[in-house]
């Protein structure tokens, strides 16, 4: 593991100031923030590679056969279905621990100590429950924000275009545009979520409205933020799912594809979005600890003491031991600070000091 940098100085930082940020410190911890993505998500994509490649097995067995035997079909779209919902729960469910451990971790490395994967993953054991709850919420946000206006302007535009293609094929692109608009915005301002159970101790719901508030008056410098990672990501993943279809196609038969291609071009897509991956985790890092250096001042100094003083939820401490009761000691104070009173007789008023010699 690479010794840990100088510590960062925290400052209001641009868009791109942010990115760059997030490649540097991805470059110099490469190894230990890779590890921290891979650890959960290599799993999942090998998964998804086996899935592929048994897909395309199945289509280039049943390439011009005109009946498929029933049983066949059953088994193959039970067992499909079967391992999309495995892999959609096992996201669910440890996606949001990574998540968690790359917060934790970057936090620690903006301050320049020293990181590794399992001390992460320790970390953020914690709120690991918390975090399953906020990324389904937010997803179930995001999602209802961004279809209700696709599904709205996609009905109205098949039914108006039966009078006038045109103005139909207009509605639908307005209506998609707007959804993507919608859950870009959504997922924008509930980005901080994550950064705000961890760093904070703040439960669910407490910790989306802590995003929202963090977010919303900085909105416009977050979707910039935003775009540019997601571009960062976007690029080399349709580079990668390109020469996959190439890979994919080339040598199968004229109406299958090839099995081997298919799980090449799978473990491709696979390889360059774990390689992608932690960028935007530290972005989304650096960028909430922007927004808090912008709005409250935050600086390493109250970073380091937040990192040493949260406490884990009540629930991971129920197993700790109950401290040792201690009796209570009575404190007396002396005598010449109480009033006489409560000592009984009066105390003789002192005699005067003698007065200095001439």
């Amino acid at each position: 593991m690479p010794s840990p940098k100088p510590v960062n100085v925290l400052r209001p930082r641009t868009a791109t100031d942010l990115m760059d940020a997030a490649v540097g410190l991805y470059r110099h911890h490469f190894g230990v923030l890779l590890g921290t993505v891979a650890v959960v998500h290599a799993p999942l994509m090998a998964f998804q590679v086996l899935t592929s490649s048994g897909q395309a097995a199945m289509n280039n067995r049943w390439v011009g056969t005109q009946n498929v035997p029933g049983v066949e079909m059953f088994g193959y779209m039970a067992g499909l279905f079967a391992i999309i919902g495995l892999l959609g729960i096992a996201s669910l469910f440890f996606a949001p621990l990574a998540a968690g451990a790359m917060v934790r971790g970057v936090s620690e490395l903006y301050l320049g100590r020293p990181m590794t994967i399992a001390g992460a993953y320790r970390a953020a054991r914690p709120w690991w429950m918390r975090l399953v709850g906020a990324q389904l919420l937010t997803q179930l946000i995001t999602a209802g924000l961004a279809y209700v206006p696709i599904i709205a302007f996609v009905m109205i535009g098949a039914f108006v275009m039966t009078a006038s293609p045109i103005a139909g094929g207009i509605l639908m692109g307005v209506g998609v545009l707007a959804g993507l608009l919608l859950g870009l915005a959504a997922a924008s301002v509930l980005s901080a979520t994550a950064p705000a159970i961890v760093l904070e101790n703040l439960n669910v719901v407490d910790a989306m409205k802590r995003s929202s508030r963090l977010v919303r008056p900085l909105l416009k410098h977050v979707l910039g933020t935003y775009c540019l990672l997601g571009l960062l990501m976007v690029a080399p993943m349709l580079a990668a799912y390109a020469l996959g279809a190439y890979l994919q196609f080339r040598g199968g038969s004229p109406a299958g594809v090839s099995v081997m291609g298919s799980a090449m071009a799978s473990a491709l897509a696979a390889t360059v979005m774990i390689l992608i991956k932690p960028v935007m985790s530290v972005g989304l890092v650096a960028l909430y600890y922007d927004l808090r250096v912008r709005q409250e001042g935050f600086d390493l100094e109250v970073m380091a003491a937040q990192l040493a003083g949260v406490a884990p939820p009540p629930a991971a401490l129920a197993a700790a031991p109950a401290p040792l009761p201690v009796a209570p000691q009575p404190v007396v104070a002396p005598p010449d600070e109480l009033p006489p009173a409560e000592w009984g007789e009066a105390k003789p008023p002192m005699p005067p000091a003698p007065p200095p010699p001439v």
